[in-house]
């Protein structure tokens, strides 16, 4: 009886591994691959590329605003590794949440030496490189340089495509004390009281290339 029961498993195990299970299919594992990248050297399709920042009061009120891209550039190779640059060109700073005179008065703070010094600084930079993949989410470590101040940042992006385009949609977050924009933060000054602004500033990041597949 103990030798059947034995023969029995050995069966029932090796049934298991031969049959194939409906869950690991061949079309939900090319799925897990994700979208084919191209490979090569890539221009940033700037009319279709995008940044977004968001600023927040400790309490009360953000503002939101857009910069444009000066210059950027995504290589990817066979291994499907994706290494890029874009230059950000400070000089287009701007808020999108007011209009008239406050509008004039945020973007020329914004551009002053209390926040970005673009007379000074006229483009930061976000160098990056991807460390690793699951479907269509990409992992990124890199380098953002922000009045000549480089620190590391970490960020993930999601990659969709249509028959033009590759586009990878990504939220980043930066410490703006760490680059010494010191208007408002509590890194810098004490008792601000309601004039407190945060430090972490969000950045939302839309890069497009040529869909060449």
């Amino acid at each position: 009886m103990k030798i059947k029961k034995i023969t029995i498993l050995v069966l029932i195990t090796t049934f298991a591994l031969c049959w194939e299970w409906p869950w690991s299919s061949p079309s939900e594992t090319k799925h897990d691959q994700g979208i084919e990248l191209p490979k090569g050297n890539h221009a940033i399709l700037y009319n279709e590329s995008n940044l977004t920042w968001k600023g927040q009061k400790a309490i009360g009120d953000s503002h939101t605003g857009n910069i444009k891209i000066k210059s950027g550039n995504i290589i990817i190779d066979k291994e499907g590794t994706v290494v890029g640059n874009i230059i950000i060109d400070m000089t287009t700073i701007n808020n999108t949440d007011q209009e008239g005179e406050w509008k004039s008065k945020l973007d020329g703070h914004l551009k002053s030496d209390e926040f970005f010094s673009v007379d000074k600084f006229k483009v930061s930079k976000l160098d990056f490189q991807s460390v690793k993949r699951n479907g269509d989410l990409l992992e990124f470590d890199g380098n953002l340089t922000i009045k000549n101040i480089s620190h590391p940042i970490s960020f993930t992006a999601n990659i969709s495509e249509s028959e033009e385009n590759i586009v990878a949609k990504s939220s980043l977050v930066f410490d703006r004390s760490k680059y010494n924009v010191k208007f408002g933060s509590g890194t810098f000054f004490e008792d601000l009281g309601d004039y407190l602004i945060l430090d972490d500033i969000n950045l939302d990041v839309i890069l497009a290339i040529k869909n060449s597949q």
